[in-house]
C-alpha cells in the first residue's frame, strides 16, 4: 500500500470542492436597483421553485387517471397518475386548465394540496 506524499494537499482540495459545492447548491438571491427620478431604488428577486400537488376525482369520488392539468396558455403541465394524483411546477395563484374527454373543462387558481372534483359534460358526449 502506497503512502500519500502530502496528505494536506488532498484535504485542501477536498475543502475547496466542498466550498464550491456549497456555493453552487445554495438558493440564489439576486439584487438589482432601479433608478427612478434620479433616486436609486433596490429591487430583490428571489429564486423560487413551487410544486403544486393535488388529486382529481370523478362525480362519484373515484380517482381519475390521465386528466390533463396545464398552465393556461402554455405547454407546462402534468397528467394524473393511477391514483388521480398530480404534481406541476408552477407558482401558487397560477391559472390552471383542467381537462378530460367527456368532462367539463375548467380553470382554477393553483394552490397547495388541491382536491378537484370533475363534472361530466353531457353535451360533449352527444
Amino acid at each position: 500500500m502506497k503512502k500519500l506524499k502530502n496528505p494536506d494537499a488532498i484535504s485542501g482540495i477536498t475543502s475547496k470542492v466542498m466550498l464550491v459545492s456549497t456555493i453552487l447548491l445554495t438558493p440564489t438571491t439576486m439584487m438589482a436597483s432601479k433608478i427612478q427620478g434620479g433616486i436609486q431604488t433596490p429591487l430583490s428577486v428571489v429564486q423560487q421553485s413551487n410544486s403544486i400537488n393535488g388529486t382529481i376525482v370523478d362525480e362519484l369520488g373515484e380517482p381519475m387517471i390521465g386528466v390533463t392539468i396545464k398552465k393556461k396558455g402554455s405547454g407546462v403541465g402534468a397528467i394524473t397518475d393511477l391514483d388521480g394524483k398530480f404534481s406541476v411546477n408552477v407558482p401558487v395563484g397560477t391559472v390552471l386548465e383542467i381537462s378530460y374527454t367527456g368532462y367539463k373543462t375548467f380553470t382554477i387558481s393553483a394552490k397547495q394540496n388541491m382536491g378537484i372534483k370533475m363534472e361530466p359534460d353531457a353535451i360533449g358526449l352527444e
